[in-house]
């Protein structure tokens, strides 16, 4: 789940465009040896409303208008609604860098250029692979954590939707973790407003509701 979560959290690296987007992303993450399982993650936008697959069940539609979260157990077919206001960025707290380079490739059919990215917090270095979407501007997605850093500051001097990306934490020249991402199918067709309700069908769940003893009235 924490690989999950920080797939999503970084996908706040990216924004700025208001076409409808759906991509497929696949990330894998290590951490010192240990290598983790490979993760796929689904995501959906239209306009103000953001909605993520997670795994085989778990649905989370972010709606910026209405500042609400739905989260959706598709497998048991319930869900649960709440009040959703996403933290604010926090500044960097390091320099960073962006160098654009000449090379360039192609990811999930799309054109796309490498930039290299590096920040450093103390004995923390991240050096980052940025291969970014050259006919595509950024796309709004907002993290379910919240928070993250100024996208903006992040972002300066890269232009393009990120494809994919090797971010490698370093402390004093050590590798302490990598984290890998790649978008495997991107579409910017129209997406219908039927994705981000909840399907005919589904219960919803009060919170609390699933701890509440049997019996109790």
């Amino acid at each position: 789940m924490r690989l999950r979560l920080a797939m999503v959290a970084f996908l706040g690296l990216t924004s700025l465009a208001s076409a409808d987007f759906s991509a497929v992303q696949n990330a894998r993450m290590q951490v010192g040896e240990r290598q983790m399982p490979s993760q796929s993650l689904q995501v959906y936008h239209k306009d103000k409303k953001t909605r993520y697959d997670i795994g085989a069940t778990l649905t989370v539609i972010l709606d910026e208008e209405t500042k609400q979260r739905t989260t959706m157990d598709r497998a048991k077919k319930i869900y649960t609604q709440e009040s959703w206001d996403p933290a604010p960025e926090k500044p960097m707290t390091g320099p960073i860098t962006v160098k654009p380079t000449e090379r360039r490739t192609t990811v999930a059919g799309r054109p796309a250029r490498l930039y290299l990215w590096k920040t450093s917090m103390g004995d923390i270095t991240v050096e980052g692979q940025f291969w970014c979407a050259e006919d595509l501007n950024r796309v709004p997605l907002p993290s379910i954590v919240g928070g993250g850093f100024d996208t903006a500051a992040q972002n300066k001097n890269m232009s393009g939707h990120p494809l994919r990306i090797r971010l490698v934490t370093t402390t004093k020249e050590k590798v302490q973790a990598i984290l890998t991402s790649e978008i495997s199918a991107l579409s910017t067709r129209e997406l219908p407003d039927s994705y981000f309700e909840v399907p005919t069908g589904f219960t919803e769940e009060k919170k609390g509701e699933a701890n509440k003893p049997e019996g109790n009235q």
